[in-house]
């Protein structure tokens, strides 16, 4: 992963995208200021190094096998329900994970927003399915959005083969 590194507007990274919020219906440079940003806010990359993050994560060089299902099994509260997802009723909480289903496929994600820009890196494990979305706006919860709906596609291609 040569193309991923902290935030900061003074390092000079060639082809850096501009973030842009959406306000009365007219696109706006946003404020570089960053100290609204924490956590993977604060983090610039590019689909190919996500890519390679997901692929080591999913074939097991990232981190041991049962180290991932940890990450990848809902997290759960001291009286032993699991931890609820804000605004979900179709999600559970892993380590720094939503997980779920869509279309009958087990779904690994994280979505985010901040600053100008706003991202989804969503896992499809069983299906070695990776859809990643960088968009250099905050329009709400665009990214996850858009790839929930390209995953699908990949399913029909998926199953349309199968049937052949």
């Amino acid at each position: 992963m040569t193309n991923t590194a902290i935030r900061d507007p003074q390092q000079v990274i060639p082809h850096r995208a501009t973030g842009y919020v959406f306000k009365g219906g007219k696109y706006f440079n946003r404020d570089y200021d960053i100290t609204d940003l924490f956590s993977a806010g604060s983090i610039v990359s590019t689909v190919s190094d996500l890519a390679k993050w997901d692929e080591a994560l999913i074939n097991g060089r990232l981190l041991n096998e049962s180290s991932t299902q940890l990450w990848w099994t809902p997290a759960r509260l001291n009286n032993g329900q699991v931890a609820p997802v804000e605004h979900s009723t179709t999600r559970s909480y892993g380590f720094g994970w939503f997980l779920s289903t869509q279309d009958g496929h087990k779904n690994i994600g994280h979505g985010g927003i901040t600053s100008g820009f706003s991202a989804a890196n969503e896992l499809f494990p069983d299906d070695h399915l990776v859809v990643i979305i960088l968009s250099n706006t905050d329009e709400g919860s665009f990214a996850v959005e858009l790839a929930k709906k390209v995953a699908p596609l990949y399913f029909s291609k998926s199953q349309e083969k199968e049937s052949n």
